[in-house]
């Protein structure tokens, strides 16, 4: 839709070029027209329950997206404690073997 006013403007503004003073009047208060009603129609987008419904579940997405990524940290965050847990688990009972095979 964008291109199609652009092309339409600049097709005015090339009509309007070769035309008298009074049509090139004409065709710019035309164009001014034809902008104001493309921005009014703008704004009555935005304004549109449908065009804030998807502000609404973008804002939704966004606060679930935020939630899940909480709890995928919480998660890492306990499974690195889990991690560090069993290496030092792990890291006694071999020091403690090196040390009784040492022993013998």
């Amino acid at each position: 839709m964008r291109k199609l006013i652009i092309v339409a403007v600049a097709s005015v503004g090339l009509m309007a070029s070769a035309c008298t003073k009074a049509t090139q009047d004409k065709a710019s208060q035309d164009t001014k027209a034809a902008a104001a009603k493309v921005g009014d129609a703008a704004k009555d987008v935005a304004a549109s329950p449908e065009m804030k419904s998807v502000g609404s579940d973008i804002k939704t997405a966004a606060h679930e997206t935020a939630n899940a990524a909480k709890d995928v940290a919480g998660e890492a965050r306990t499974a690195g404690k889990d991690i560090a847990s069993d290496v030092k688990k792990d890291t006694a009972e071999a020091k403690a073997k090196v040390q009784e095979d040492a022993k013998k």
